[in-house]
């Protein structure tokens, strides 16, 4: 095979993660894993030298994929780590121990995130009201978590336009019989009252502790903000960076997904993920235990 053809291979198992807009950082971060680990069995390579420059070659390609999920290049960072192992390995024992190691490194962020919803669920009293926005992994497994040891709490969700993750999670919800409000994004400011918590998920944890998440977050945040609720966050140590936030859009995609109509001197804009504040945020939840940020008044 030729450089060509597994440059095309690598472009395939990248648009995996380019192409799914529906799931959240931590589920792409577990993909890019799934995916490096298919790359290291089928990549046509003539050696274990080759081979871990193949897949050193895919680990940075997936992880320029989605630049605002830290995630996605953390856990491939924490697998690259275990390249240089592979050089004293034959080929076939390469390819096995770099897909081992993969699910090693996988099994460590669902840990974390199973943590991430111990250390809250710990906080959560019976008839509690979660208000989220988006489809967040670990939001979910929190919800889970509520049926599966009878703690009673209701949800108020958002769509989540434009890809309407909201809906989905209702499904999910409604299938543990935990009771949910659906609403409108343009509804949050109406609804955030009602509830006891706003708890969001987060493509990336910034060095100033504001985060990256869906847009319509720090609307939600803002709205939590003048009712008093308190917004917690739920993210694992593999969502942090190193860089301060940039304020701006982040990964706008393509306008027609939003069905507005073509007008001359109109430009459609739709920017999938936003910063919100540190200022706004309460708690963030990690696998360590729940960190309060700020002593603001809020409901609990």
């Amino acid at each position: 095979m030729t450089l060509t053809d597994n440059q095309a291979r690598r472009q395939r198992h990248c648009r995996v993660l380019e192409q799914d807009l529906s799931r959240g950082a931590s589920a792409l971060a577990d993909q890019a894993l799934v995916e490096v680990a298919r790359f290291a069995r089928e990549c046509p390579v003539p050696d274990t030298a080759a081979l871990a420059a193949e897949l050193t070659l895919l680990a940075d390609e997936l992880a320029g994929t989605r630049p605002g999920m830290v995630v996605i290049a953390n856990g491939l960072a924490a697998w690259r780590q275990t390249l240089p192992a592979l050089s004293s390995l034959p080929l076939e024992q390469a390819r096995q121990r770099a897909g081992e190691q993969a699910e090693a490194v996988r099994q460590q962020r669902v840990a974390a995130r199973r943590a991430v919803v111990a250390n809250t669920l710990a906080s959560l009293q019976p008839g509690t009201t979660l208000m989220t926005h988006s489809h967040s992994g670990a939001v979910e497994a929190l919800f889970a978590a509520c049926a599966e040891t009878g703690l009673a709490v209701s949800a108020i969700l958002t769509e989540s336009r434009p890809g309407y993750e909201g809906h989905a999670l209702a499904a999910r919800l409604s299938a543990l019989s935990i009771p949910v409000q659906l609403i409108t994004d343009a509804q949050m400011a109406l609804f955030v009252g009602q509830a006891d918590r706003v708890v969001l998920g987060a493509d990336t944890v910034l060095a100033d502790g504001s985060v990256i998440n869906k847009a319509g977050s720090a609307l939600l945040a803002l709205a939590a903000r003048e009712a008093g609720v308190p917004v917690w966050v739920l993210a694992d140590r593999f969502k942090t960076a190193t860089q301060e936030a940039v304020d701006g859009c982040h990964e706008e995609k393509a306008a027609d997904e939003l069905g507005a109509p073509s007008l001359p001197g109109v430009r459609v804009r739709n920017c999938y993920f936003e910063v919100v504040p540190a200022a706004l945020i309460h708690t963030r939840v990690d696998e360590h235990g729940a960190h309060w940020r700020f002593a603001r008044k809020a409901k609990g």
